[in-house]
């Protein structure tokens, strides 16, 4: 994650974005996991919204893949649509 989460903003152009989104995250598990990603990403793009499209359900605390893989991450996300 150290050096896709650089190669990610840089491809994508991110400083030159308003909003990132991401989707396919489900089809690259157990390779990448979302919470790497956000992580790596949020100190590159500091306040710039990010939209994961996730194949899961997020608590409002925690992320389950496909809602069945439990994750014992916390993440300062939302949902945008309940």
């Amino acid at each position: 994650m150290d050096k896709f989460a650089p190669y990610l903003a840089k491809e994508c152009a991110a400083e030159e974005r308003d909003i990132i989104l991401i989707s396919g995250i489900g089809s690259v598990w157990p390779l990448l996991r979302a919470h790497n990603l956000l992580n790596g990403l949020h100190s590159l793009l500091g306040h710039k919204p990010v939209v994961l499209f996730y194949p899961g359900e997020y608590t409002g605390q925690s992320m389950s893949l496909f809602g069945k893989i439990p994750s014992s991450n916390y993440y300062r996300a939302f949902k945008l649509v309940p």
